[in-house]
């Protein structure tokens, strides 16, 4: 199931969804590991980065990359 992206949708809130999904997975938080493994990239370690929530979210979102989600925002902030 993808998500739907807010009405205005900026990079400083999806960062900010990202930072928070890597800060649950690192606490261990079952969910936030789990959407790590539906969404994120393949193998995803047991220790995830950054990198690897915002690709998570871009694919929730329904981007293939975070660097396609953000040229979708940047492009409807324009």
């Amino acid at each position: 199931m993808s998500r739907t992206l807010p009405e205005r949708a900026n990079l400083e809130f999806l960062t900010k969804q990202a930072k928070g999904l890597l800060q649950d997975a690192k606490a261990g938080d079952a969910i936030a590991r789990e959407r790590l493994r539906a969404w994120g990239p393949p193998g995803v370690s047991e220790r995830p980065k950054l990198a690897d929530c915002q690709h998570a979210l871009a694919r929730e979102y329904g981007f293939a990359s975070w660097p396609k989600l953000r040229a979708h925002v940047e492009a409807l902030g324009a």
